[in-house]
């Protein structure tokens, strides 16, 4: 009994990540806030035609509600030192209702780098299973909301960029967790009327949004040889 609670106390306690080069697929949840503008119909304009109307003084907007946020991320680690990522956000607020859903979508992929990792040895033992990151990425943004009763609208981009700096702690060496944040700037230029019709307009200029997304991540390793 006691050699068993022995093995268990060691399989828990944080180690050596020896399986940093490889693999790894996480998920994570956490919130997100957006900033955004709005934008008048003068900026709106379609190659088909298409018109828009509405009361006077009426715009639409990219700064909707922040919330509740979540993550798919999954890359290749090369020799430790960086690595290449793609990673899926998501969020919404009353996604159920079709009269008042928000929500916001994004997939970037990019280069995260571990500046630390060549002084990895370097530094003590307890505190070598934690490790430092930055992220830049390029994609796409979507995001949308019930603007009227009858439409719901959209925005598109796919020149939007992910900044990002975690934390990274391995607690086994196959598992590590991460304290994540990014911003996400979202230059839109395209304009989605009513949804289901899917009526296009370009925006001119387009319509700068940011979104600052903090994230609390687990995510698996793989070792490249096992």
């Amino acid at each position: 009994m006691d050699k068993l609670c022995l093995i268990l106390l060691l399989g828990l306690a944080p180690v050596a990540a020896l399986a940093r080069p490889g693999f790894n697929v996480g998920l994570g949840v956490g919130g997100s806030a957006v900033s955004g503008e709005q934008v008048g119909f003068e900026r709106l304009s379609s190659t088909t035609g298409a018109q828009l109307g509405g009361p006077a003084g009426f715009t639409f907007s990219t700064a909707n509600d922040g919330g509740f946020a979540a993550l798919f991320t999954m890359g290749f680690n090369v020799l430790g030192y960086a690595a290449l990522e793609t990673r899926l956000t998501g969020q919404g607020t009353a996604l159920g209702d079709e009269n008042a859903r928000q929500w916001a979508a994004q997939w970037h992929t990019g280069v995260r780098a571990y500046p630390m990792w060549h002084w990895q040895s370097a530094v003590p033992e307890w505190l070598q299973p934690f490790e430092p990151s930055l992220f830049v990425g390029w994609g796409a943004s979507y995001q949308g909301y019930v603007a009227t009763v009858d439409s719901e609208v959209a925005w598109s981009s796919w020149n939007s960029w992910r900044f990002g700096l975690a934390g990274e702690y391995f607690v086994l060496p196959f598992l590590k967790v991460a304290l994540d944040y990014s911003y996400v700037l979202a230059p839109y230029r395209t304009f989605i009327y009513d949804w289901d019709d899917s009526l296009f307009f370009d925006v001119d200029p387009s319509a700068g949004t940011g979104f600052h997304q903090v994230f609390v991540i687990a995510s698996f390793q793989f070792d490249p040889a096992g």
